[in-house]
């Protein structure tokens, strides 16, 4: 579609997303960049650039569209997340965790979200809140991509708790 009209954003959108299922992070942030170029008020276009840059690592650099993003579409828990997860590629724990709260207020049912939330928790030494977090993950997402190291870390934490 991109070569019959290639002014047609939403096909670099699509484009995006079929390369970011494949983990092709380079041309999937090239498309995303393509449709932000061709209609610059598309909340979902700077989505994908600052996804695409969090999956190659440059967190600091992913964080002006992921921004761009919620600037225009404030009500996305994935951009929240997202933003969150450029800041905890940076080490900045303090930072990622409004984003996570606001990505869980926006959608409780985000499994990322929950993730994250985790994470944040553990920096906090709140075990039995992470753990929470950590099973809402499993419960949403049971079968996700980091399902199987979640399921590890939770029995750490409820042995660490003495549970179980």
């Amino acid at each position: 579609v991109v070569k019959e009209a290639p002014s047609f954003a939403e096909a670099y959108l699509l484009l995006g997303t079929a390369y970011m299922q494949l983990q092709e992070w380079a041309d999937a942030r090239s498309a995303f960049e393509k449709a932000a170029k061709l209609q610059p008020t598309d909340a979902a276009a700077f989505l994908g650039i600052g996804a695409a840059m969090n999956q190659q690592q440059e967190f600091k650099a992913a964080q002006k569209p992921l921004q761009r993003s919620l600037d225009l579409r404030p009500d996305s828990a994935q951009a929240q997340y997202e933003l969150g997860r450029s800041f905890w590629g940076q080490r900045q724990w303090q930072q990622a965790e409004p984003c996570a709260r606001k990505a869980l207020e926006i959608d409780k049912s985000f499994p990322p979200a929950h993730l994250l939330m985790g994470n944040v928790f553990l920096r906090h030494r709140d075990a039995p809140s992470a753990l929470s977090e950590f099973q809402e993950y499993l419960r949403l997402d049971p079968k996700g991509q980091h399902a199987e190291e979640v399921k590890a870390l939770i029995a750490r934490i409820q042995k660490a708790l003495g549970q179980r």
